[in-house]
């Protein structure tokens, strides 16, 4: 019976996809994401230190992420990372818009911490594909009082990511998270190596 149950779930792991989801807390966002890279916006790949006011730029297109004209790094108030973190001047719709476009071939998850307790007003992100689709978005919790996490996962890589604010008066984020899926066949395997450890206890 046992191998009757282990095989039902292996059969069901086998015909499961990725699907899109949102998080309002890191830890969640971790248990369900595999090979994150963190962009501290403190240091480049090569670990040099980056300047307050420098544009980000290519900076980190080795890790697969490129930050057009308008996104800097600069001091916060409570930074996740000490000292910098990611800041942005370009202002649509009432509020600051940070951007990001992701090279990167297999990114299916991203999050980013807002660093400097927005006053309690709309926050979004958003992921893109690369038809300009969206693919997931997620609101912030608008808890003034935290550093507030919030990240998505989706079904298909993403090209592009858009955090788009409503206050001008109390914004940043920091440690921006791109990472991974775990893929189906993944479970499928670790299912496999539980049903064969049930084989060799019997």
């Amino acid at each position: 019976m046992k191998n009757v149950v282990v095989s039902l779930a292996v059969i069901a792991a086998a015909g499961m996809s990725a699907s899109a989801a949102s998080f309002n807390d890191h830890a969640s966002y971790l248990a369900a994401t595999v090979n994150n890279v963190v962009i501290n916006f403190d240091t480049d790949p090569a670990g040099n230190p980056l300047s307050s006011g420098q544009e980000i730029g290519s900076t980190y297109a080795a890790w697969g992420a490129e930050f057009p004209a308008g996104n800097f790094v600069g001091a916060a108030v409570l930074p996740v990372s000490s000292p910098l973190c990611w800041f942005n001047d370009t202002i649509e719709d009432g509020g600051p818009r940070f951007d990001v476009k992701i090279t990167a071939p297999d990114i299916t998850a991203v999050g980013v911490f807002n660093v400097l307790y927005s006053q309690g007003l709309f926050q979004r992100l958003t992921a893109y594909n690369g038809g300009g689709d969206a693919l997931a978005f997620v609101d912030a919790d608008n808890d003034i009082n935290t550093l507030d996490f919030f990240g998505v996962t989706t079904a298909e890589p993403i090209a592009y990511v858009v955090i788009q604010f409503r206050d001008q008066y109390g914004w940043g984020v920091d440690d921006l998270h791109l990472g991974q899926v775990p893929s189906p066949g993944a479970a499928v395997l670790g299912l496999m190596g539980v049903a064969a450890v049930g084989r060799r206890r019997r």
